[in-house]
């Protein structure tokens, strides 16, 4: 069982702009190339700076992309050989990540999985909601392999053919196609990355 947050590169690229600055095309560019390296230019196609509102935020769409994709494609590989994964996308806002403009950022998940709200996360009856249904998700798939409790909705394992996943959102419900357009160009980026990495290899130890 496995997912991303759907903010979940805003902190990432605030932490990096206080370090690196991203202020120009070169500077978005060039902080693409260290995480995919080879396709700066493609990326910045893929989430030009002007849609965006500049380039700090579509670095921050890109890494949040990033995450998803990398479960997104984990499932996949864990589907083709035959395994039961099940993947989720985290979509649910805190009050705390509202006030803060940082959306569902990286790690604001894991109050609603341990249910411990402390600050400076906030909770209302719908964060409640949200957090008894992760809880017994959890503990189920802990349990015996599988996150469906005795609760709706049913969570099926992942297919690459539905594309299927659970968005825990303001509510819970089952969907297809996680960002599935940007996945794919990412994920074959990706793949093929590691196959140039993976033969470079062979060729040292010949």
């Amino acid at each position: 069982m496995g997912g991303a947050n759907h903010d979940e590169g805003i902190a990432f690229a605030l932490v990096r702009v206080q370090i690196v600055p991203i202020q120009t095309e070169a500077d978005y560019e060039s902080a693409v190339n260290a995480i995919l390296p080879g396709h700066a230019s493609d990326v910045v196609a893929l989430y030009p700076a002007a849609a965006f509102g500049g380039p700090v935020v579509a670095y921050a769409f890109f890494l949040s992309d990033v995450f998803t994709c990398t479960m997104r494609r984990q499932a996949q590989w864990m589907d083709i050989h035959h395994a039961r994964p099940y993947l989720y996308q985290f979509s649910r806002v805190n009050g705390f990540g509202a006030a803060q403009g940082i959306g569902a950022f990286h790690g604001t998940e894991l109050p609603y999985v341990f249910g411990n709200f402390i600050p400076p996360f906030t909770v209302d009856a719908t964060d409640l909601a949200i957090s008894q249904f992760m809880m017994g998700a959890w503990t189920h798939f802990a349990a015996d392999g599988t996150p469906t409790g005795t609760s709706p909705p049913e969570w099926t394992r992942y297919r690459t053919a539905l594309d299927n996943y659970m968005q825990v959102a303001d509510t819970v419900s089952l969907q297809t196609g996680l960002s599935a357009q940007r996945c794919d160009i990412l994920s074959a980026w990706g793949d093929q990355l590691v196959r140039d990495e993976t033969l470079a290899l062979q060729q040292l130890e010949h």
